[in-house]
Order: C-alpha cells, then structure tokens, then sequence
C-alpha cells in the first residue's frame, strides 16, 4: 500500500500545473462543488503576498520565501479544488483542498526526510492543538495517531498504527489504519525530559527497520543493522538524547552536535537501557554505509538521524563517520585512522604514524579554531 502511496506523492511532486490539472480531471466524478470555467486571463498579479499568475482556472502563487502554490480558482479568483505547495528547494511540502477560498479537508504537510502530517484544514482547533491526526514515517506504512501542534510536535499518548489501504476522497488520499495495540506516552516538557524518563519506550519505525547486536568492527561493541532492504537516502534511525549543559566537558562516545551547536548526549545512567532512538548505536568507519542528517521527530522535536548513503540488504551493518575532530579524538578513533590509512590508502606503519601525528600537533596549534574545539562528539 506504501507503493500507491508513493506514487500518489510523486506524481504531485512536479514544479508546474500540470499534476493538479491531471489528478483534478481524473477525479472529477468526485467532485462535490461545481468550477465554473471562466475566460482565459493569463495575467500576472504582483501584491505582498506574491507573485500570482493567472490561468485558464489555474493560479500559480509565487510567495516571497520562495515556496510555490499550484491551485484552481472559479469566478472571481476564488480558490477552489486540489492545491500543492513547494517548498524553496521545489520540494513537494503540502497537499490539499480549497473549498470557496478556504482550505478545507485532510491536508498533508511533509515534515523532514519525507515523513508526513496528516491533519484536517477546517476543524476549530483549541490552543491550536490538531486532534486526530496523525504522522506518518517516511516508509509510508508506520504512523502515530494522536494531537499534535503545528509544528507536528505530539500532545497526547500516541496510537502505533499501520497503514493497510488508502480511498480517495475528492483527489486527495485517506489512509485507513489499523491499530497495531501498542501506545507512546505523551512526551514531557522537552527532548531532554523525555529522553530521561521514556527511554525504554521504542520508536515504531526503528523497529521495523533496525535492530542492535554484537559489531563486525572488532571490539566495537553493539552495533546497529538492518532488518529489511532500504534504499539510498533513505531514514534509517533516529538520534535523540539529553542536552549536555556543560558545553565544554567531556562528552562519551554517543554526543553529537544539533543544528545550533547544542550537545546532546545518552547519560551513563540510562546508556544500557536506553532504546527510545538507536542512532548512537551506529558504529564508526571511514568507508561508512551512512552519514548523520537532521530530521524532526514528533516525539523529541528537531534531533539527528541517520540516512542511508548506498542501497542496504537485511542484515548489513550501519556505520558511520564520525567525524571527530583530531585534535581532541579519543585514542580508539586515532588507531581507527591509521589502521584506514595502512589497509586502505596504502600508508606504511611509520607513513601512517607519522602522517597522524602530523596533523594532531596542527590541530592543536591552529589559532584559528573551531567552535567546538574543547569538545569530541560525532558531527
């Protein structure tokens, strides 16, 4: 059901009129308003919300941010039937329907790294709270049920649902779910409250996706693989954890860096039963099979995630570049560094001595440093 899905989206994903021109015709026996065709205008309004182009029906809005409106209108200009919306990188980020001017019905918004929001356009929502709706993860299979914000941040306990068929209702797709009888607590105040007291709850997505077992790196440790095939680019895990407040101590080996320079980290006490994200459980290669992204989670807000760098089978092992920085890399990462540059690059032993701590006394030297130069934390 994921594939017609999929499919739905990317047809909806083109940067001109046409796709909503197509999907609005072959839906029209489902119409329940009437679009009247008025006169060809092909004109060009310019006002503070925009740019509008006028068509035969059509409105294209080209609004200041740089996102893109595709819509109908009928009479005097009046929004009506399917519209989309792109964001300024021509990103397919919404879905919808106009009734009469307004948005009306269940409207998908894209979150991050091709997750969904599914809510309704004409209900009165309290406190701006959106009930019943739902989130779904980028396979387009696993969903949440519950209220959300705006921001898709959840607001309630949370239903695990999948989805088992779609209808189409006016062009614009419904999923139907069924509970799959497993809740998520309604997160705390923050991240980092929920991190520190809902650890052992586990993200539905990840456990279809993921699983932590015993390393091939020779003493790594646990590791994280895959259960089922994901292709490049795809979201394979989750990276929460709880601000680190001393930004200039020693993080462990499971820190890293949010987009505004915030720490995050696992704590010790929790590090050994914390399964609410699996990211950290990524191990470190310089050959890695995925890099570290930046997502939204409904239950933790804007965190880390781990994306797929090359198509990956059931079972394979996911790892990651680090990326420390040298200067201050523990000693495991730095014997990593000089055993790549031996088996991979061709170094000798004392080529790769020598070239390691080369660049440590120039990493500790530069005057010009980085930001983060008193910590270690992956990137």
């Amino acid at each position: 059901m994921s594939s017609m899905i999929r499919q739905w989206l990317k047809f909806l994903s083109k940067d001109d009129i046409s796709s909503i021109v197509q999907i609005n015709n072959l839906y029209k026996d489902e119409q329940h308003e009437e679009i009247s065709k008025p006169e060809v205008k092909n004109h060009i309004l310019v006002g503070d919300g925009g740019k509008v182009e006028i068509g035969d029906q059509t409105l294209t809005t080209k609004y200041p941010d740089g996102t893109i409106e595709y819509a109908f209108y009928r009479g005097e200009e009046v929004k009506t039937g399917v519209y989309t919306k792109l964001d300024k990188s021509l990103l397919l980020s919404e879905i919808g329907r106009y009734r009469d001017g307004r948005k009306h019905g269940i409207r998908w918004k894209r979150v991050a790294y091709h997750s969904w929001f599914l809510s309704s356009a004409n209900s009165d929502y309290k406190d701006d709270i959106m009930r019943n709706s739902v989130f779904i993860y980028p396979d387009l299979s696993t969903a949440l049920v519950g209220d959300f914000d705006e921001n898709c941040m959840a607001f309630s306990d949370l239903e695990v649902a999948e989805i088992v068929g779609a209808v189409s209702n006016q062009a614009i797709l419904i999923p139907s779910l069924r509970q799959c009888g497993m809740k998520i607590p309604c997160p705390l105040t923050d991240m980092s409250e929920t991190v520190a007291n809902q650890h052992c709850y586990r993200d539905p997505y990840e456990h279809r996706t993921v699983e932590v077992r015993e390393s091939l790196i020779p003493e790594a440790g646990e590791g994280l693989f895959t259960t089922r095939s994901v292709m490049a680019g795809q979201l394979l895990a989750y990276f929460a954890g709880v601000k680190d407040k001393d930004k200039n101590g020693r993080q462990s080996d499971y820190a890293i860096t949010l987009k505004d320079g915030q720490i995050i980290d696992i704590p010790t006490e929790i590090r050994t039963t914390y399964c609410a994200t699996l990211g950290h459980k990524a191990c470190h290669s310089f050959q890695p099979s995925a890099y570290y992204g930046y997502t939204t989670h409904p239950r933790f807000g804007e965190i880390r995630c781990v994306i797929a760098l090359h198509n990956l089978e059931p079972g394979q092992e996911i790892t990651t570049d680090y990326r420390y920085g040298i200067g201050k890399a523990p000693e495991w990462y730095i014997n990593c560094l000089k055993e790549f540059l031996i088996s991979k690059r061709g170094y000798s032993q004392e080529e790769a001595e020598l070239y390691v701590t080369e660049i440590i006394a120039k990493a500790q030297t530069e005057k010009d440093k980085c930001i983060n130069e008193n910590i270690c934390c992956r990137d």
